[in-house]
């Protein structure tokens, strides 16, 4: 069978795992796991009758199962070796490289300390068609926040660009950039969302000062992002804590 598939009518951290005939769909065997070492994320990978499950908690954990009966071949754990909240979602073996997994943990234990990652990230300015709205017509207590944003119009012809220049520059210092390795986030994977009531000189509405006290509240100071006048290309995390602690001496 070559269509495993998994459902989960079990309890909580019991997981059934199935293959079925990829032709007629007949189920040929069906067993539970306990998957309780990992509850997090949940992923599934076949290749050469072998069925790989990666679950995570504060470690990777891998299952090898035999795609012929469901019976456990290996599990294995790992380190998770990041400290930000998307590196559950990330595994090198499983995710993207462009191998096999048996190919992939071999290159991996003999390459990983000369691997890399370039993220490049473009600044974004204010425009008329990328609006915040706040909708109370849905009956909620506090309304629906509504976010329409469309991106630059020569956005895609910048980031093709981009990226041939930046494999050029590699290219120069010795790296080469794997083939599949290049992603580009779709819109509304950023969380750094900032200028709906930016800084302005010139007291207009839906506007703060230099010291980011609104012009349309006087008793009103703002000390996060929707004050930037623009969003720059990098993290703004350090920048809105220094500009909240600036807004604070202001006041006192």
């Amino acid at each position: 069978p070559d269509s495993p598939t998994v459902h989960d009518d079990a309890p909580l951290n019991v997981a059934a795992h199935a293959a079925m005939d990829a032709k007629t769909g007949k189920d040929e065997w069906e067993k539970y796991y306990d998957f309780d070492e990992g509850r997090y994320v949940f992923y599934l990978s076949y290749a050469k009758d072998t069925l790989v499950a990666l679950s995570t908690s504060d470690r990777y954990h891998m299952y090898a199962f035999d795609a012929g009966d469901g019976k456990l071949l290996w599990k294995k754990s790992y380190g998770w070796n990041r400290d930000h909240h998307g590196g559950a979602m990330q595994h090198p073996v499983i995710e993207r490289f462009p191998l096999d997994l048996r190919t992939g943990i071999h290159v991996m234990r003999n390459i990983h300390a000369a691997l890399g990652v370039v993220n490049v990230n473009f600044h974004d300015t204010r425009r008329d068609d990328c609006t915040v709205t706040l909708d109370v017509s849905a009956g909620a207590e506090y309304g629906k926040l509504l976010l329409d944003y469309a991106p630059p119009a020569a956005e895609n012809a910048r980031i093709k660009q981009t990226v041939r220049r930046l494999k050029k520059i590699l290219r120069q210092l010795g790296c080469f950039v794997p083939p599949g390795m290049v992603h580009t986030r779709p819109m509304g994977a950023s969380v750094h969302y900032a200028g709906t009531l930016p800084m302005s000189a010139e007291p207009r509405p839906m506007t703060v000062s230099a010291e980011c006290r609104s012009h349309d509240f006087p008793n009103l100071y703002i000390a996060d992002g929707a004050t930037l006048p623009f969003l720059p290309a990098k993290n703004i995390t350090f920048t809105l804590m220094a500009n909240a602690a600036r807004v604070a001496a202001c006041i006192d």
